[in-house]
């Protein structure tokens, strides 16, 4: 009867502690439990997203990092974006379809806000910290950005080539 005793007040000390940790961190073992009972949609659907590297809309150059940033990843997975640039500025930044935790991801997101505005040397040039407790998920949002940024500014290079040659001629 005592073992009895001892394994049931084990068992309630784990539960409660595993409820705890649900409370707290929505995990539990590494495994998120949150995403279970409410599922944020904060990414846009791919199914509408051309899977272009890049394209130009109404003025606007969409950098899309899916195939570009094929090799970067997240925690979880890749972190694709949508880099959206006007006038040699980025105008905004979307985050794709991906299978990061989405508290941390929206916690990491939150560097968007760090280049929207800037123009695209002086946003490549930005030194941007990792945020504390998403360090993986962060470090794929900067490394996207900045491939992003590299293939924009290799594309522009080649368009003044371009047009330098057409004037010649």
């Amino acid at each position: 009867m005592n073992k009895l005793k001892q394994i049931l007040t084990l068992l309630s000390c784990i539960l409660i502690l595993s409820a705890t940790a649900i409370q707290k961190e929505g995990q539990i073992f590494a495994y998120n439990i949150s995403n279970i009972w409410e599922k944020e949609i904060q990414q846009s659907p791919q199914d509408s997203i051309p899977q272009d590297i890049s394209f130009k809309e109404g003025g606007i150059t969409i950098v899309n990092t899916s195939l570009l940033g094929k090799d970067v990843y997240g925690y979880a997975n890749q972190v694709p974006l949508l880099i959206f640039i006007k006038d040699n500025k980025i105008i905004n930044i979307k985050a794709l379809q991906n299978d990061e935790t989405p508290s941390f991801f929206k916690r990491a997101s939150k560097l968007f806000t760090k280049w929207i505005g800037l123009g695209t040397q002086e946003a490549k040039n930005l030194k941007v910290d990792v945020v504390s407790g998403a360090t993986f998920t962060s470090d794929a949002i900067i490394q996207n950005v900045h491939l992003a940024l590299d293939l924009f500014h290799k594309q522009e290079a080649i368009s003044k080539k371009k047009a330098l040659i057409s004037k010649k001629l």
